[in-house]
């Protein structure tokens, strides 16, 4: 579902009217409602969660959806406080390494998990429910900066060899 809406963002440029609906307030709290619902429903079905085909096939679109949202509020409001947020170097950094991030993370969750049902006892209750995704998120993070280190950024010094025409379609909002 994450690339179908990147996919109808890409085309909805072209359509100011649903950028406009989909980052209107009405559309950002109805969104945000169906998150925490999501969320909701979720650590009250967590033994069960990875068998729920309910879960499984229906949680994740609210995600998206507010995704599309403040995708589109972005693409509107230019010059917002969301904007400048998106401009802090650590933020920058994370855009530049997503797509790692993207293929790490389901990497690092075996290894996460592994290590953290040996340091159980030493995690405080308040956040065992959230180790995982912070633990796995860590983790992802730096394999990816040390991938697009080591990895990526030399290889894209061979771009400059490479068709400007080929990547003309490729071009980023403006």
């Amino acid at each position: 579902e994450g690339l179908c809406a990147g996919a109808i963002l890409a085309l909805a440029r072209e359509r100011e009217d649903l950028l406009i609906t989909w980052a209107s307030y009405k559309y950002i709290i109805l969104c945000l409602l169906l998150v925490i619902a999501s969320s909701i429903y979720r650590y009250t079905k967590i033994s069960t969660i990875n068998v729920d085909v309910f879960y499984s096939v229906i949680a994740h679109i609210p995600f998206t959806l507010i995704s599309v949202s403040l995708v589109s509020f972005v693409l509107l409001n230019q010059s917002g406080i969301f904007v400048r947020y998106l401009e802090y170097s650590a933020i920058k950094w994370i855009g530049i390494i997503s797509y790692g991030i993207y293929i790490f993370h389901d990497l690092a969750k075996p290894f996460i998990s592994t290590w953290l049902i040996s340091i159980d006892d030493f995690i405080p209750e308040l956040i065992k429910p959230y180790s995982l995704f912070i633990a796995g998120s860590l983790l992802s993070i730096t394999v990816a900066s040390v991938s697009y280190i080591l990895i990526e950024r030399p290889i894209m010094k061979f771009k400059s060899y490479s068709n400007p025409k080929a990547t003309a379609y490729f071009q980023p909002f403006s």
